[in-house]
């Protein structure tokens, strides 16, 4: 399985760090104070293995090279990565047209039900293992492994 699209989402690490929902226009100077004043709040990190290989019959082959990713906050397979992949490259390339946030939950909301039509069955595609375990996936559209409140 080719992994389309890995999440990492920075708004939520700011919530977690009780840092706000996201930048309302306040005055810089007036953050940086904020932040130097905050409690200072410890985060669990994680390292995840993606170790992307094809299996068949005969043997398995690597597609790629193992990859290791350290993780702050949480980390999406599927349809959630996938999304936010998408409205990501779309803001991107058009950024113009996102600058509310109303509208760009909109925009989130339906693409999102543009992706739902499509069946992904990571279950088959995936093989999870925890500690040396291999764990068995029920029948899933997507996977996050959270490490935040």
């Amino acid at each position: 399985m080719t992994i389309k699209a890995l999440n990492l989402v920075g708004n939520d690490l700011a919530r977690v760090l009780r840092w706000g929902s996201g930048y309302s226009g306040e005055d810089p100077p007036h953050i940086l104070v904020s932040v130097d004043e905050a409690e200072e709040v410890l985060m669990d990190r994680w390292t995840i293995l993606l170790d992307a290989q094809h299996f068949s019959e005969d043997a398995h082959s690597f597609l790629e090279p193992p990859k290791i990713v350290q993780m702050n906050n949480y980390f999406g397979l599927g349809i959630d990565a996938e999304l936010s992949l998408d409205f990501h490259q779309a803001r991107e390339d058009e950024p113009d047209k996102f600058t509310s946030r109303f509208h760009n939950k909109g925009v989130y909301v339906k693409v999102g039900l543009q992706k739902i039509s499509c069946s992904r069955s990571l279950h088959k595609e995936l093989k999870l293992q925890v500690d040396a375990q291999e764990v068995q996936l029920p029948n899933i559209e997507g996977l996050i492994f959270l490490n935040i409140p």
